[in-house]
């Protein structure tokens, strides 16, 4: 848990902090198929972040030149809470001993279930409703890499 409280935020109430994410951990399995071949597997999971939204939208009443004039209300702070984040990665890797260095190949793919985390959410206009939408980053990347030891 992490909260804050101070007297001119939220009208002096307890408030979620931004990064209190109530659960967050990491799976890691590894191991290793022959002298030179290993495999790991990593899943990371993590409780949403909490965030503002707004609560409801309204029409300002009068005469504006610009057009109309909405106004969003957003409730308390940090009321709502990003979805829950996780991913699973693979890597597999072919590690080579010579005469003066060591060598890996590492095939690897991060996120190979390709969920789509959010990155950061937003709220727009859909058949006159509002909806809460996201931007996700990082889907299924597969990566090869080559290492030289020294």
């Amino acid at each position: 848990w992490n909260n804050r409280q101070f007297e001119n935020l939220n009208n002096g109430e307890i408030y979620p902090y931004r990064f209190d994410r109530r659960h967050d951990m990491s799976l890691v399995l590894s191991y290793d198929i022959a002298k030179e071949f290993d495999v790991a597997f990593t899943w990371v999971y993590g409780t949403g972040i909490a965030t503002n939204l707004p609560v409801f939208m309204t029409r300002a009443l009068g005469d504006y030149s610009f057009g109309t004039q909405v106004i969003e209300n957003y409730g308390d702070l940090n009321s709502f809470r990003f979805p829950a984040y996780h991913r699973g990665d693979f890597s597999f890797n072919w590690n080579k001993t010579h005469t003066k260095f060591e060598s890996t190949w590492s095939l690897s793919v991060y996120n190979f279930y390709n969920r789509q985390n959010a990155f950061f959410l937003f709220t727009a206009q859909e058949n006159g409703s509002t909806v809460v939408k996201q931007v996700s980053l990082f889907p299924i990347l597969p990566s090869l890499s080559y290492r030289i030891k020294f």
